[in-house]
């Protein structure tokens, strides 16, 4: 995703200006800047993260989180205002971050990322939207999505992760009634037979970005993470009256990797999910 390269650019550029220096770096503007490229690119959210490098970078930038997380309360105002979100603000969960960057376990229980894994940790700083539940502000989130970010960091590029269940993760950044709203933007799947929109095929798309403007040389200093909905690309593919169209989205992960099959007609869409069709309009 050429686009998210380019908001990475925009980051480095906004650090610059600001006068910060990697991984303590806050943007005022960040809802501002990431509703458009949202909305431009159809993903759910876009998640920053700085890459922390060492253990005893932790501490610090532990301090450095609980003394800015103003920027939360600025990010929910400018969502409550923006044609592109139906929040009120009552929706939101008041409160402070996470004090401590931390894994979540199996067992769906929180961990201080120490006990559970290794350096680099990438602890979730900005959100967009804004997260309903402020203690989602520190997740590892290099600890989920390890082998994603692996990659991205080795081909210094975007990355796709597999299609995987992100109902664990999508409580942390938005409740399932709320997550199913946000997909009842863009498909009718209320009565498809599933059990939430989190039963669509979702990825996320890691994006790293390079502490020097325009220099993909220099360090790896934090990523973009996209959290996208396959059906939503194709929503609207196809002209009215146009039908019969069988569409597999795969990918080669894991020993037999996987697919993922969609029935096109025109601007609907149906997906199977085990003997169930889903019929999105």
């Amino acid at each position: 995703m050429l686009t998210m390269k380019s908001f990475g650019v925009t980051i480095t550029a906004e650090a610059e200006t600001l006068g910060e220096t990697f991984p303590f770096v806050t943007i005022p503007s960040f809802e501002v800047l990431a509703e458009g490229v949202r909305e431009k690119l159809r993903v759910e959210a876009i998640l920053y993260s700085p890459l922390l490098k060492t253990r005893e970078e932790v501490p610090e930038w532990q301090t450095y989180s609980i003394a800015n997380q103003g920027w939360l309360s600025k990010s929910r105002e400018v969502a409550h205002s923006s044609p592109y979100t139906n929040f009120n603000p009552s929706d939101y969960q008041t409160g402070p971050i996470t004090p401590f960057l931390f894994d979540v376990t199996e067992e769906n229980s929180v961990a201080p990322s120490l006990a559970n894994s290794e350096p680099p940790y990438a602890p979730i700083w900005h959100v967009s939207p804004p997260p309903f539940l402020p203690n989602l502000i520190n997740y590892n989130a290099a600890w989920g999505a390890f082998a994603s970010f692996n990659a991205s960091s080795n081909a210094r590029e975007g990355i796709f992760s597999s299609v995987t269940d992100l109902s664990a993760f999508g409580d942390l950044l938005i409740t399932t009634k709320h997550h199913d709203a946000i997909h009842a933007d863009f498909v009718d799947w209320v009565n498809d037979g599933s059990k939430s929109a989190f039963d669509h095929p979702h990825a996320l798309f890691n994006q790293p970005f390079f502490e020097k403007t325009h220099d993909d040389t220099s360090e790896i200093v934090a990523f973009l993470t996209v959290l996208l909905p396959w059906d939503r690309y194709l929503i609207d593919l196809l002209p009215e009256g146009v039908k019969g169209i069988t569409c597999v989205i795969k990918n080669d992960y894991g020993l037999g990797g996987q697919a993922f099959t969609y029935s096109i007609d025109g601007n609907s869409v149906s997906h199977r999910v085990e003997s169930s069709i889903l019929n999105i309009v």
